[in-house]
């Protein structure tokens, strides 16, 4: 039997969690959403993070009246790849990112995601088929097909995109601190070897 002495002081940290959402058929209705990923680590200054990837599902959006889910949403999460999803239905977004406040109401950044070949041509989007909110930087979206975009974030990379009325960089993600731009811009290029 070990005594306290022969245990170590501090646990070695623990692995990233690791989430492959892929290959489903995600139906919701009403407000519901079908993917959410949280990552909270970074809020209590983990060094660990989320590992997740979002690939191949079909989202069923709900339908009738009421209906104010989504299909793909986050809170405080970095570089996930989300790849040839499909859409269809109503809600109010199928993909938005970057649109969490912290309690000062800053936008909390969310960076390299990379939202390529999502068909989103089926979906009946309330608001914009993919959301790039304030808290949004250096994400690059590819769509197969011109998709709108609702672009509030900061140095996005758009293609083949109709940007919607009020797509601009705001004061809230355009002013934040020279290292919090360029740690991103260090993820997305590392992203884009893959």
């Amino acid at each position: 039997m070990a005594n306290d002495s022969d245990l170590p002081n501090q646990l070695p940290p623990l692995p990233a969690p690791r989430f492959r959402i892929s290959d489903n058929l995600i139906q919701t209705s009403g407000t519901a959403s079908g993917v959410n990923l949280w990552d909270f680590t970074r809020l209590f200054g983990s060094a660990c993070r989320l590992d997740a990837s979002i690939t191949g599902n079909r989202f069923v959006l709900g339908t009738g009246p009421g209906t104010y889910g989504d299909g793909i949403g986050e809170f405080a999460t970095q570089d996930i790849p989300c790849l040839d999803n499909s859409f269809s239905g109503s809600a109010q977004y199928g993909i938005y990112i970057g649109d969490d406040f912290d309690s000062n109401n800053n936008a909390l950044p969310v960076s390299g995601w990379l939202i390529v070949g999502n068909d989103l041509r089926h979906l009946s989007a309330a608001v914009a088929p993919i959301d790039l909110g304030q808290g949004s930087s250096h994400c690059l979206v590819v769509c197969p097909t011109r998709t709108g975009v609702l672009n509030l974030g900061f140095k996005n990379i758009l293609v083949n995109v109709t940007l919607l009325p009020g797509s601009e960089a705001t004061p809230a993600a355009a002013q934040m601190a020279p290292r919090q731009r360029i740690t991103p811009l260090k993820r997305v290029m590392r992203s884009e070897a893959i």
